[in-house]
């Protein structure tokens, strides 16, 4: 009986260590992060993704105690950069910057090495520019009405990034509305790329995010016809909307931060927070303000929700508009 007793102990004091050990091990645990971070940015340095997600990114490193580093991985409108952190080790040193076209629009409109709505956590999201048709300041196009009209008789041009963008969905949309046919040029990987290409005649039009505009039109090059909002952004307030001019188009924008869909849940807190204290100081909203760029806040959670709205809502409008079958 007294061996019974003795061995029970044993037992009970062996298990005590073992489960003190697991405990030791946990807290031993290196906090995240352990790195810098990987801030894959899937569109070219210098426009409104790339900026908005730097200006974010370096009041961000300061509360998380390492370097977020935003790298470029440019190719495929924006769905190459999207792939490689869906398929980067869900430990939260890497980190992909969203935007509307490789989350909602390509996965509908062409095969992409990864699920946008399984793929990925969304962390949190910090705003959008809105989109704006640009015209060289010398232009006879003032109006969208005056581009319908143009329009009847001769080819007139756009530029975009590419098929599986925002940019080329709402001007689809508006060549429905006004009953014409526009030439869309892609391959303009920014929008200051776009820009440049309307300021030198290559085509007549841009359609582009406000961000990449900017420039231009304080400097008196461009000429910003409509923007692609519901009502008018508080950032530009004397640029008419397409449905101020008769036609109903809106696009629908929005930038963040996703990481793989395993990603503890711990480590996406500890990102969401730094982030959310970056977007909130004077000096960020002062960046986005200077680059025509609306801060709008949503936590990981909810902007999930939105995003999963969007890609509905979005692939009904192109099935119902023949964009895709």
């Amino acid at each position: 009986m007294g061996k019974s007793v003795f061995a029970r102990l044993g037992l009970a004091l062996l298990l005590v260590v073992v489960a003190l050990s697991g405990l030791a091990c946990q807290s031993a645990a290196p906090a995240y992060p352990t790195k810098d971070i990987d801030v894959v940015v899937p569109w070219p340095a210098g426009g409104q993704i790339d900026t908005i997600a730097r200006a974010a990114s370096e009041p961000a490193q300061k509360t998380l105690g390492k370097s977020a580093n935003v790298r470029n991985l440019v190719g495929g409108g924006g769905t190459i950069g999207i792939a490689e952190v869906a398929n980067a080790k869900p430990d939260g040193h890497t980190v992909a910057v969203f935007s509307i076209g490789p989350v909602v629009l390509a996965p509908q409109m062409q095969q992409v090495p990864y699920d946008p709505l399984k793929s990925f956590q969304p962390v949190i999201m910090y705003g959008s520019a809105p989109l704006v048709l640009a015209v060289r300041v010398d232009s006879p196009y003032k109006t969208l009405k005056d581009i319908a009209e143009a329009a009847k008789t001769k080819k007139l041009s756009y530029g975009v990034s590419g098929e599986a963008t925002i940019n080329n969905l709402d001007m689809t949309l508006f060549q429905k509305e006004a009953g014409i046919q526009l030439n869309p040029v892609p391959g303009y990987a920014s929008s200051v790329d776009n820009c440049t290409a309307v300021l030198g005649g290559h085509t007549d039009m841009g359609i582009v995010e406000a961000t990449g505009a900017v420039g231009f039109v304080q400097d008196k090059q461009l000429r910003m016809v409509a923007q692609w909002l519901d009502e008018r952004s508080e950032l530009l307030p004397d640029v008419p909307t397409a449905k101020e001019q008769g036609f109903n188009v809106a696009g629908i924008g929005w930038n963040g931060l996703a990481v793989p869909a395993t990603t503890p849940k711990e480590t996406v807190a500890t990102l969401h927070d730094a982030y959310k204290k970056a977007i909130e100081t004077q000096t960020f909203k002062d960046s986005a303000k200077k680059l025509w760029f609306s801060v709008s806040y949503r936590s990981g959670d909810d902007w999930d929700k939105v995003i999963k709205n969007d890609y509905e809502k979005l692939g009904k409008i192109m099935k119902d508009s023949g964009i895709i079958k």
